[in-house]
């Protein structure tokens, strides 16, 4: 088991790292600039984007 966590682990840092910083304050500026913010998806996406939705509710957005 412990493994398999060092795997998963490493995969979302390997993933993590490639997310320019640049592309992560445009983000966030496009998401602050707007009154309304919808999200779709399906399956496993729709599941992340769900999280992401709740997570923007939760900081008043």
């Amino acid at each position: 088991m412990a493994d398999k966590i060092k795997i998963i682990t490493g995969e979302l840092e390997n993933s993590s790292a490639q997310v320019l910083d640049d592309k992560v304050k445009a983000l966030i500026e496009q998401v602050k600039s707007h009154k309304r913010i919808f999200v779709y998806g399906t399956g496993r996406s729709g599941l992340m984007l769900k999280a992401f939705a709740m997570r923007l509710m939760q900081l008043g957005f």
